[in-house]
Formats: C-alpha cells, structure tokens, sequence
C-alpha cells in the first residue's frame, strides 16, 4: 500500500515536472517570438525610406524635377542684337607682330560692316552681344573670284569675339580657328599700307 501511494506520488510529480516545463518552455517561446517580432519591426523601420519634412529649414526651397537645369540670370538672358563690334575702324595686326612688320598674312582691315583679310572679305550679317564684352558674329566671306582668276566660293560661319576696348580683339571661329589683333595707326605701317586710302571703307 505504501508502495502504490509512493508511485503515485512520483507520478504526480513527474507529470507537475513536465506541465511545468512545457509552460515554462511556452513561455521562453513566447519571449523569444515577441523578441523576433520586435527586432523585425525595428529593421523594418530601419529600412524604411525617411522623408523629408519641406516645411523645415532643410527642406524649405525651390524643388527641381528630375532632368531640370537650373540656369542663373545671366545664363537665361537673351542676347542682345547690335549693329556693329564696338571696335576703332582701321588697319589692325595680330598680336605676336610688329605694326612695321605686317604683312599680308598678318594684316586685317576692320570696317564698321565687316573685316577684311589680304584675299577674303567677309561682311557682318548679324552681331549678338551675349555678355559684357562679348559678342556673336554671323559672316559672310567671299574668297577667289575674277580678280585672283579663280573661282568665286561664298561661306558663312559663326565666330565669337571678345572685345576688352576699341583697339583690340580676340576671335573665335565655330571650327575652331583663333586670331588676336590690335589696332595699328595707318602710319606705323610699311608700305604699301601705310599710304593706302582707306577713307571710302572705313566709314
């Protein structure tokens, strides 16, 4: 008889012991899903794009779309036409020469319509002013013709000039050729310039 209530008892205990455990193991259970539910909300959040209040200091401005040039005042302004560069009419060399030593290769006769090279003419069609001392030029130069025994050839190109005062210049061509010339009294100049009558041309 005591045997049977000892037997009893442990049986009873084994199975408090084990109801104990499986409560207690549903409990770690517990915590540790509640934890993975936490931990995965928190790198949720974590990764979740912030955004941006624009009301804030650092938000507050003008947006721009994707793709969108901001371009200052000076960028957007329109280019002003002209009627002629604002340069002194006469005989101008390029800068690496002498006025006593020019020559036709270094020679260049500005008018108020245009400028003339020692075989090409070229006549301003159009004068943009784009900034402060700069300009765009649209010319048309004549090359050959009966004169030189060849054949006339017309063309036009763009050229952009800057222009610090009236006595000097530096222009730029769309093909990209570059010239710098300074004006020359007429009476610097060798013969047979320094005696041409230029009056006609220049005015």
């Amino acid at each position: 008889m005591h045997r049977v209530a000892l037997l009893l008892t442990v049986g009873l205990l084994a199975a408090c012991g084990n109801s104990s455990s499986t409560a207690s193991g549903n409990i770690e259970d517990g915590a540790d899903n509640e934890g993975d539910a936490i931990a995965l909300a928190e790198t949720a959040n974590a990764t979740e794009p912030s955004t941006i209040n624009m009301s804030s200091p650092l938000g507050s401005g003008t947006a721009q779309a994707p793709g969108e040039t901001i371009t200052s005042e000076n960028a957007s302004r329109k280019a002003e036409s002209v009627t002629t560069l604002p340069l002194k009419p006469g005989f101008y060399v390029v800068n690496d020469t002498t006025c006593d030593q020019a020559s036709n290769a270094t020679l260049m006769l500005v008018r108020k319509s245009g400028i003339n090279t020692s075989r090409v003419p070229c006549d301003f069609k159009s004068i943009e002013k784009t900034g402060t001392n700069s300009y765009r030029v649209t010319e048309s130069c004549t090359e050959g013709g009966a004169a030189w025994g060849t054949e006339e050839h017309i063309s036009t190109s763009v050229s952009t000039y800057e222009i610090l005062n009236e006595t000097s210049f530096t222009s730029k061509s769309d093909s990209g050729w570059e010239s710098s010339a300074r004006y020359c009294p007429q009476p610097s100049l060798p013969e047979p310039w320094r005696n041409n009558d230029i009056g006609d041309l220049i005015e």
